[in-house]
């Protein structure tokens, strides 16, 4: 199904980028799509969700939700998830749950290669001189936050004073802590150059760190997220993770 006056196919993510996927919940950030059988048992349990105005469109246009971090009040036995409905509808950014018999795909966020060509200007210029700053030294970055929903639905998300969201998944081995600082320091450079504002998140061993969290001299401990805790993590330990 193609999302609504794009022309694209968005199901399922792109080719190859699809995971297997089990009971355990997915890593925050990743993509959940459901099958149509579980928007219709979402439906009979959230009717109220479902009348929000936009939120129709995910059933209709086949587009995945989002894994977010497990709240308190939830349902250990589910999966928590998350859709930013875009400016038409007001920008809202709905919470809920959804069950494991219910998905039908999961994937991690669009490469910042897959969804380059989808955004304007200037997001894809920033982009790009991010991306190529990260392939300096080893890493390509992952979209979230409104640059991410705007590829997916092609719906507008971004306006002028939005963000670019990357992610940052460091893989683990000797190294990787000092790989995660040289990451925050390159895009420190890239944030005093105009354009949009570069924010978003390193990750190590599963667990996320606002990567400016990086770069605070003297600090003791870092504010880490994961899908089921948010932690303060003495920065040895965070840095340490991805080696063992």
């Amino acid at each position: 199904m193609e999302a609504a006056g794009t022309g694209r196919d968005t199901r399922h993510g792109a080719a190859g980028n699809e995971r297997a996927y089990g009971v355990a919940v997915p890593e925050r950030h990743d993509l959940v799509w459901l099958t149509a059988e579980g928007w219709n048992r979402f439906a009979d349990r959230e009717p109220g969700l479902m009348a929000i105005p936009g939120m129709a469109l995910w059933p209709q246009e086949d587009f995945p939700v989002m894994v977010r971090r497990r709240q308190p009040a939830d349902d250990a036995g589910r999966w928590p998830v998350a859709v930013a409905l875009p400016a038409a509808f007001g920008r809202a950014r709905l919470g809920f749950q959804i069950e494991a018999r219910d998905v039908a795909a999961v994937s991690a966020p669009p490469s910042w290669l897959e969804a380059a060509s989808s955004l304007p200007e200037p997001w894809r210029s920033r982009g790009e001189a991010t991306g190529a700053m990260g392939a300096g030294i080893g890493l390509q970055p992952r979209v979230f936050g409104s640059a991410m929903w705007q590829h997916l639905t092609g719906m507008t998300f971004l306006r002028p004073a939005s963000d670019l969201d990357l992610l940052w998944k460091v893989r683990g081995g000797p190294g990787a802590g000092e790989l995660a600082c040289r990451l925050a320091s390159g895009l420190e450079r890239l944030n005093r150059d105009p354009g949009p504002r570069l924010d978003g998140e390193v990750v190590l061993a599963g667990r996320g760190v606002q990567w400016r969290e990086l770069l605070r001299g003297g600090a003791d401990e870092l504010l880490v997220k994961s899908v089921d805790e948010v932690m303060l993590m003495p920065v040895r330990q965070f840095l340490s993770a991805g080696a063992a």
